[in-house]
This record gives structure tokens, sequence and C-alpha cells, in this order.
């Protein structure tokens, strides 16, 4: 037929679905204005599904390196030199280097503890789980992570703070003997380079992604040897201090997005071959009902298995504990966990709510 080989006008991004004008009987683009779609490229996605083709991304590589990329090599740098300048007031001491001369205050302690929990998979992967599947998908990384603040706040904080520990693995070698340090800390040493190789590659992705390098893996070097550099220089010092400006910049923009994206997008498709039902945002019986996603596959078991295991296993998280170990006193220490963990519901949840409007400019995806 002609209107699968005539180039026609693109939809409507904001379309939500089936309207009067682009009534699926007549199996045709509409007249809608923004740009063109093909058959090699957009037959299916709108035929199909009636899920309007994406909007050109007209920026050049130029551009995106320099409206983009000058801004990350300016943070970046910021933050080695922060790090660098932490180095001093270390002093050579041990208790500077690996607890901060346990000096953290609430509003420190609180912004480097949330920092720990809106990571790479708590956001980019957060985000990608929401739209490949759906909200709660999403959100169960954060809200997992939220929890375990909480158990550490009312059951660990003010305990391990006020036994003036160096390092979590002393714990174990008060109450088991340098055995039980040794393996403990051979133990997190191995699963933290999971978590630390999930967060290089969002790094890296970004760095690949602005400065055009097209493989992430340079990205995931360059990423790797920036923070290797300020986080040895000055310890604790440094990542607390670095996490401050890193989430004034992280926690603003990532609330501002969304809202620009709740008041210029659809927060979720409308009814279409896509989504014969209709979509929402966000399902209240998606963690309590299987079927609450038909047709779609509900992963609810591994849904609630992610939210337990993430809430009871980062309960021993050296990243968390070393920060309650920095807070001046216990006190401080419980409060901050309660704070960071309100930080990690909220902008986690806001995070989260992306995915239905990246489900309605670009349908289910594959």
């Amino acid at each position: 037929p002609d209107f699968l080989t005539t180039t026609k006008d693109l939809p409507d991004p904001n379309t939500k679905g089936w309207g009067a004008a682009n009534d699926p009987a007549t199996r045709s683009y509409p007249t809608l204005t923004g740009g063109e779609c093909t058959k090699d490229d957009s037959a299916t996605q709108w035929l199909d599904c009636g899920i309007p083709c994406p909007a050109p991304f007209e920026m050049t590589t130029k551009d995106l390196q320099i409206s983009f990329g000058t801004p990350v090599i300016i943070f970046v740098a910021l933050c080695t030199v922060l790090g660098l300048v932490a180095l001093k007031k270390v002093g050579g001491k041990a208790e500077n280097y690996f607890v901060a001369g346990r000096s953290l205050s609430l509003p420190v302690l609180a912004a480097t503890l949330a920092g720990q929990g809106i990571d790479g998979s708590g956001t980019m992967g957060n985000v990608d789980l929401a739209y490949n599947y759906h909200f709660w998908d999403g959100f169960a990384l954060p809200f997992g992570i939220g929890w375990s603040l909480v158990l550490v706040g009312i059951f660990f904080a003010k305990p391990l703070n006020d036994m003036k520990l160096l390092t979590l693995p002393d714990v174990f070698g008060r109450r088991f003997g340098p055995a039980s340090e040794v393996a403990f800390g051979v133990f997190a040493i191995v699963s933290f380079i999971c978590l630390f190789g999930s967060n290089l590659v969002g790094f890296g992705k970004v760095i690949a992604y602005v400065f055009g390098l097209g493989s992430p893996y340079a990205g995931i070097c360059i990423a790797g040897c920036t923070v290797w550099a300020y986080t040895v220089a000055g310890g604790m010092l440094s990542v607390a201090y670095t996490d401050i400006v890193q989430g004034c910049f992280g926690y603003l923009g990532l609330l501002v997005g969304t809202a620009y994206v709740y008041h210029n997008f659809p927060r979720a498709p409308g009814v279409s071959p896509g989504y014969p039902l209709g979509d929402k945002n966000a399902i209240p019986e998606g963690m309590s009902d299987p079927d609450s996603y038909d047709p779609i596959p509900n992963a609810i078991f591994f849904n609630w298995v992610t939210i337990i295991v993430l809430a009871l296993g980062n309960v021993a998280a050296i990243d968390f504990q070393a920060r309650v170990l920095a807070a001046k006193d216990g006190t401080t220490a419980r409060r901050g966990c309660f704070i960071a963990a309100a930080l990690v519901f909220l902008i986690g949840g806001f995070t989260s709510a992306n995915g239905g409007a990246i489900r309605a400019l670009y349908g289910p995806s594959s």
C-alpha cells in the first residue's frame, strides 16, 4: 500500500494512543507535524503498536560535547580538587583517613549516606527497569536500599559508632578474633567489586555518550582513574565532602528532570494496539497481585526478593557503615540514616516515575 512506501508526517510525540485523527481502521499515519517517518523505521512502531515515532535528536556530536561534556569535565575536576584538598587534612592519621576524624555533622552524614543509595543502579538502572517492566520493578532498588538504612538506623548506627571502630571488619576482630576479621574483609572486598563495577558502568556510559567515544569501555577507564585519584588521596574526608557536591547537583537534576518530563510529556501510554487497556505510571496492585499487569508478565516475586535482599544485605554494607563510623556521635549516626532513607525513597520514586513517560513515547520494550 502507498502508506507503507510513502514518507508521512511524524505523529506528535505528545499523542497518547489512538485518537479521532488517527483511527486504526485507516491504517495510515495521521497528518500531524514534527518530522518524518518512513517504512524502514516506523511502520511497525506506529501502524501495529500505535506508538508515535520519537522526535529526532538534532544536536551534533560537537554540540553535545560543548553543552554536556563541558559541565561534566568541570564537575569531575571539582570533585578531584576537593579530594586532593582533603589529603592535607588527613595529616597522616589513620582515624582521619578511615573515619574522617569522626567529625561528620548531620547534614554531611545524611548527604553522603543518601549518595550511596542513589547511585548508578538506583538511578540509571532504576529507570531502565521501570521502562522495560513497570514502576515497581525499578522502584524495588531504592525501596530496598532505603529500608536497609532504616534498619541500620534503628539497630546498628549508634552502637557501632559508640565502639569507635576504624572499619567494619574491626567488629569481627574484637568479637571473634583475627581470622574472622580477615575473612569478613575478603568477603566485603569481593562483594563491593561487583557494586563498584555497576557504578563504574553508569559513570562510564555518561562519559562515553557525551564525548562520543563509541565504546563505553573507554569511559569506564576514565571514570575509574578519576574516582581512584580523589578517593585514595583523602579517604573518607574526600569521599564525604565530594558526596555533598555530587548530591546537590544529582538530587536537584533528578527532581527537576522528572518535573520537566511530567509537565511536557504524557505520564503513561493511552489505549492503543500496544496497550489494549491503556497503561498507568504506577499500578498499586503491582506488588500484591501477580495478574495486575496482564497480559504483561508481572515480576512480583523477583521484586520482593530484590527488596528483601537489599534491605537485609545492605545492613552490612561497608559504604554505609564507614559513614556511620565517621559520624561525630551515635545520635547523629542514627538520625543521618533516617534522613538519608527518606531522600532515597523520595528521589528513587521520582526517578522510577519516568518509566511511564518513556513507554508512552517509545512503546513497550522489546
